[in-house]
């Protein structure tokens, strides 16, 4: 559990520090290492802190091969040809999960609430909300904190462009590449500044 919270805030603290700069920041998947989700009956054998999660990764949007779900609890979770998935995510608070590709290119994020995590869906609007929640002044991993301010986020005047192009450039470009381009950047920018202080 120390070990968790550690890398938890050892993330968070990479997060706020990169939010500093110019550019947004995508977060390193040198962190993580792979522990793929043991066999059997895993409900008896979870950590503290820790539960199953399910959902699925629209790959009508997200694109790349041989996908996988990457947590802060260090599991890697592949997803299987229909797009679904199962995985571990904190039962505590609001984390940001990713997806990567077979070449470990970050592919989209999703927020997972304890609260909500029983259908986590990976396509444009979460890497969205995403994208924008994990700025500091906005961030928060308090789930009901977190569940209010993502509402805040889908309802700001410049989100439906943010999500648009990122349906654009999901399918053929990882968030890496993405988050160099300009006018993505000033997409994203208009979106912190526009969230209420």
């Amino acid at each position: 559990m120390k070990n968790r919270l550690f890398l938890l805030i050892l993330v968070l603290s990479i997060l706020i520090i990169s939010g500093c700069k110019s550019t947004p920041a995508v977060p390193s998947l040198d962190d993580f290492e792979e522990k793929p989700l043991p066999p059997g009956n895993i409900d008896t054998n979870l950590e503290p802190g820790t539960k199953i999660a399910g959902g699925n990764v629209n790959t009508n949007e997200i694109g790349g091969n041989n996908l996988a779900v990457i947590t802060v609890q260090k599991s890697t979770s592949p997803v299987s040809n229909d797009g679904s998935f199962t995985t571990l995510v904190s039962s505590e608070g609001a984390q940001l999960i990713m997806v990567v590709d077979g070449n470990n290119k970050l592919r989209a994020y999703a927020i997972s609430l304890p609260q909500s995590s029983d259908n986590i869906i990976f396509d444009a609007s979460s890497t969205a909300k995403g994208s924008i929640f994990f700025t500091p002044g906005i961030l928060s991993i308090d789930p009901q904190e977190a569940e209010n301010r993502l509402r805040i986020i889908v309802d700001l005047s410049c989100y439906p462009e943010l999500v648009s192009y990122l349906k654009g450039k999901l399918k053929t470009k990882d968030l890496v590449e993405i988050n160099t381009n300009q006018e993505y950047v000033s997409l994203l920018t208009n979106c912190i500044n526009e969230y209420p202080k």
